[in-house]
């Protein structure tokens, strides 16, 4: 269902396959190699693609934010059990991934990538955060252009009410030193699990020190999680309370 907040001009709505692009071009921008060689940046479109389609089959509900037609946000979350967001990303992933592959700097960014998204999972494995959480944040982008207007804010507060509404009592999300880790902080969420990465280009090796694709690849690792009943408030649930023990190894 589409909202405008009349306030800022802000229009949030589902996410439908028109709005993919729009992403792409987002996470290239924020997360890219920025170069003014044309193969270059056409590699890095297509890891940001790669990137974003990896998210996106992961996810079975997400919410963009606009104004004036203008892209400005998009928030990514996986409940399981839930029908994927497009059925046809798969084929996607697959395409873009073989393109990448035919050429020396993709076929060697992939790699880094595809290196990054295994650890994540190894995290998850060893943390058993799946075990105790019902869903996940998949992606979440603001542009810049956006900073300060609110939609951050708007897209976080309407996802927060679609995991009330199916019942989620602790969900966990994955982020890293090159994202502002402040804004979970500040919104009740625990860092449960946070992990020095070597899954990233060595700034000793030239090519990668000048083509610099950063997304998503931090040094340092971090899995949060929060209960989205009282993620305003800085006293967390009891349920949440409970999962981030459990994951620390706390006595209850």
């Amino acid at each position: 269902m589409m909202r405008t907040d009349a306030g800022l001009g802000v229009v949030f709505a589902p996410m439908v396959w028109s709005d993919v692009d729009d992403v792409i071009d987002e996470y290239d921008a924020m997360w890219g190699m920025h170069s003014s060689d044309p193969h270059v940046a056409e590699v890095s479109r297509l890891l940001s693609a790669y990137c974003v389609y990896h998210y996106i089959a992961l996810s079975t509900g997400a919410e963009v934010a606009r104004m004036n037609g203008r892209f400005l946000g998009v928030l990514m979350t996986r409940l399981p059990g839930r029908f994927p967001l497009f059925g046809e990303i798969g084929r996607c992933l697959e395409k873009t991934g073989a393109e990448l592959d035919a050429g020396e700097l993709g076929r060697k960014m992939l790699a880094l990538v595809r290196e990054r998204f295994d650890e994540e999972l190894e995290l998850e494995n060893r943390s058993k955060v799946r075990d105790a959480t019902q869903a996940e944040v998949e992606l979440f982008i603001v542009s810049d252009v956006a900073r300060g207007r609110g939609v951050g804010r708007g897209l976080w507060s309407r996802t927060m009410s679609y995991l009330r509404d199916a019942d989620v009592k602790c969900f966990y999300l994955h982020t890293d030193s090159q994202c502002d880790v402040s804004f979970y902080d500040a919104h009740g969420m625990d860092c449960v699990v946070s992990h020095h990465s070597d899954a990233r280009p060595s700034e000793k090796d030239e090519e990668s020190a000048t083509t610099g694709f950063s997304g998503p690849m931090g040094d340092e690792m971090f899995i949060y999680v929060g209960d989205p009943r009282r993620i305003r408030r800085t006293t967390k649930g009891r349920h949440h309370k409970e999962s981030v023990q459990a994951l620390r190894g706390e006595e209850r």
